[in-house]
Parts: structure tokens; C-alpha cells; sequence
């Protein structure tokens, strides 16, 4: 036993609760109150549905780094918003709105790691 308490809320949780904020936070910055609200909730969903289950299989294989935390949470942020823009648009007209989804998922992914700290455990 290390001296600490079980936590209330287990640290996993909490780390997929600061990427969500995380990836809202940016969002928030770009788009204002609306973005942050807005923002949250569309966090939430990717972190429920897609950054949750690619987490656990990333670890069920290897130990999680920052770089393959970041770059699955880029992908996770630009995915799911590329395939409801491109569908008839033109590539120039979507870049902007796939950078910014890519940056939100990068914070969400930044804030998770930075809660669960994978190499320290």
C-alpha cells in the first residue's frame, strides 16, 4: 500500500473526462461560449465511442506513448469530421475545418495524457 486512498472517481475517468474539456477548451477558443458547450458535448461522444475503445486496444498491445496518444487523438479529432464534410466538397474548403477538428482532438489528447501519465504507472 502506497499511504494514498481509492480514489472516489477512478484516474481513467478522469482522464477521459480532461480530454473531452481538453478538446472542448480549443473548441471554446475558436468559436466562444457556444464552442465550448457545443464543443463539450461532440468530445464527449468521440471520447465515449472512439478514443475509449482505441485507448484500451493501443494498451492491450503495447505501452502507450505521448506520440501515439497524440497522433490517435488527431486522427480521432479529424476523422469522424471528415467523413461528414467530404462528401461533396472540395478539399480546399474543408481544410480548415479538418485542422481545427485535428487540433481539438491533439488538446483532448494532450489533457489525457497528462491526467493518466501512462509512463509512470
Amino acid at each position: 500500500m502506497n499511504g494514498y486512498s481509492s480514489p472516489v472517481v477512478p484516474r481513467g475517468c478522469l482522464a477521459f473526462l480532461a480530454a473531452a474539456a481538453g478538446a472542448a477548451a480549443a473548441a471554446g477558443l475558436a468559436f466562444g461560449l457556444f464552442g465550448l458547450i457545443f464543443g463539450f458535448v461532440i468530445a464527449a461522444l468521440h471520447v465515449l465511442f472512439l478514443a475509449a475503445p482505441l485507448y484500451w486496444w493501443i494498451e492491450y498491445y503495447r505501452r502507450p506513448s505521448p506520440g501515439v496518444v497524440l497522433l490517435a487523438s488527431a486522427l480521432i479529432g479529424t476523422l469522424p469530421a471528415l467523413i461528414i464534410l467530404k462528401p461533396g466538397s472540395e478539399w480546399a474548403d474543408i481544410t480548415g475545418a479538418l485542422l481545427l477538428c485535428g487540433l481539438c482532438g491533439v488538446c483532448g489528447g494532450l489533457a489525457f495524457w497528462l491526467v493518466l501519465r501512462p509512463d509512470r504507472q
